[in-house]
């Protein structure tokens, strides 16, 4: 019947296993009882001035009128049937009531390019620890699964190498990262929604001469790959959001490029958007919207498109989706905005480094499409920022990102 949580200093009882209590029942329960509806009491009157706050009950074994007052003071602020009889809601609202306070704190973890170590950053303190000695060096991409999984993928051989470790306490405050590798060259990854699963596609030859990818998905948890599709097109970017997982063919600015979805039911991609030269695009979690660029007149178009609707709205600022992020319920987009784009090939110039941009950060409401501009990067750093792999906390505290021309890491505090 009691638990001892240590760490609050306080018992937790399961009132489901007492019977109902009403005035004039009595013994352990009931005592007990009392013990909680105390607590409460105490944390209503946290906030009340001293006239408007409530009287402890008195340490007993009976349930009196006063024990009944306080069960209906209970009910009520739950939500419950006021009667001042504790049934079977009333014991599981106490239940849980008793779940101690968690306090979310946001850990930002990297891995360094030039070793592979993987850093952990508190960032309400702004402590950073190293979590590992090196591992692989001159990483390209590092990716944080659920269950301290870790993905590298770094270039070797004139290849792409991916390594799949979970981080292992070994003491000392140093993780080992034992793991394997993946198949050879897989070409692009993206992470599920709840961090669990990866998407991979590798290259596959597949017959009559044709080359080109196979799609897995692989469990973190029991390393096990499930193949979903084949493609004859060798060359894509990937995401997955909770409507599932999308395809981007490779963008240039001499080529139609494509966006689709893969339906797991059918087994088939379902064309989003296509015929758009250099179109690169971020698809919202909840599938609903595609931040979507395009090459044009040696400049970028940006628009959101709608994807029930069909249908594209003008934002008015002009940049690229892979320097932007949604929130965690899809109502807002954070974006890094170059104050200036001089005419070129979008978004090869871009990519290749023939063009760096300096930005500022701008926030987008998807509901009014109101825009605001939050930070004037170069402003406060007195240096040009062209920011990439942005990434914002579930509660819109932080906003994280690389800035390309430097591969540093910095964070926006959003509040």
């Amino acid at each position: 019947d009691v638990e001892l949580l240590e760490e609050a200093g306080v018992e937790i009882f399961d009132f489901t296993k007492y019977p109902n209590f009403k005035t004039g029942s009595s013994g352990e329960g009931v005592k007990n009882l009392q013990i909680v509806l105390n607590r409460f009491i105490e944390k209503q009157n946290e906030n009340k001035p001293e006239e408007e706050r409530v009287g402890l009950l008195p340490e007993g074994t009976n349930f009196v009128d006063l024990v009944k007052d306080a069960v209906v003071l209970f009910q009520k602020a739950q939500g419950l049937k006021a009667d001042g009889s504790v049934g079977p809601k009333t014991k599981l609202a106490l239940n849980e009531f008793q779940k101690p306070e968690t306090t979310t704190v946001a850990i930002l973890r990297f891995a360094a390019k030039n070793d592979g170590r993987v850093f952990e950053t508190d960032l309400n303190k702004l402590e950073t620890e190293q979590i590992t000695g090196p591992t692989i060096p001159r990483l390209a991409e590092a990716f944080f699964g659920a269950n301290d999984s870790v993905l590298l993928r770094y270039s070797r051989d004139g290849g792409v190498s991916s390594f799949l470790g979970r981080l292992t306490a070994v003491g000392g405050g140093i993780k080992e990262l034992p793991g394997s590798f993946l198949t050879n060259n897989i070409q692009t990854v993206a992470l599920s929604p709840d961090n669990k699963n990866l998407l991979y596609l590798a290259p596959a030859a597949l017959g009559a001469g044709v080359n080109g990818s196979v799609g897995f998905t692989l469990s973190f948890e029991d390393k096990v790959a499930d193949k979903l599709f084949d493609s004859a097109f060798s060359e894509w970017l990937a995401q997955w959001t909770e409507k599932g997982a999308y395809l981007l063919t490779k963008p240039s600015f001499t080529f139609g490029g494509f966006l689709y979805n893969f339906d797991s039911e059918t087994k088939t991609l379902d064309k989003i958007l296509g015929g758009i030269n250099g179109l690169t695009a971020l698809v919202s979690p909840n599938g609903q919207k595609v931040l979507a660029s395009g090459s044009i007149n040696g400049g970028i178009t940006t628009d959101l498109y709608d994807v029930p609707g069909r249908t594209f709205s003008g934002l008015g600022l002009k940049t690229l989706p892979e320097k932007c992020a949604f929130n965690k319920n899809s109502a807002r987009i954070y974006c890094a905005v170059p104050k200036n784009i001089p005419s070129g090939d979008y978004p090869d110039d871009w990519y290749q480094g023939s063009v760096s941009f300096n930005d500022s950060i701008w926030e987008i409401n998807l509901e009014t499409l109101a825009t605001n501009i939050i930070n004037d990067l170069s402003l406060e750093s007195e240096q040009a920022v062209d920011a990439i792999n942005l990434s914002v906390d579930s509660a819109e505290q932080n906003l994280v990102f690389i800035n390309k021309i430097d591969n540093t890491l910095w964070l926006l505090k959003l509040e």
